[in-house]
């Protein structure tokens, strides 16, 4: 994931060295972190080797969702 690093960091290098790029400039310095660490989450997952892992974890979710919506759906017909 070293070009995922790169992307990222050159995003927000780019963003913040111009402030007229800078979208960030107006908010609260924990808003700001929680942007940051979200995108760079983001980008970091573009990476094809943990792509797998993150398919499964998706569809973990997805069948655990899926499972708890019958069981709520059927048990209001017992």
């Amino acid at each position: 994931s070293v070009l995922e690093n790169h992307h990222a960091s050159l995003a927000f290098q780019l963003t913040l060295g111009k402030s007229e790029l800078n979208i960030f400039e107006n908010l609260p310095r924990d808003e700001y972190v929680a942007i940051r660490r979200s995108v760079v989450d983001m980008v970091l997952a573009t990476d094809m080797f943990r792509h797998y892992d993150y398919l499964e974890q998706f569809q973990r979710t997805i069948l655990a969702d899926l499972v708890h919506f019958f069981i709520v759906f059927f048990s209001s017909f017992l």
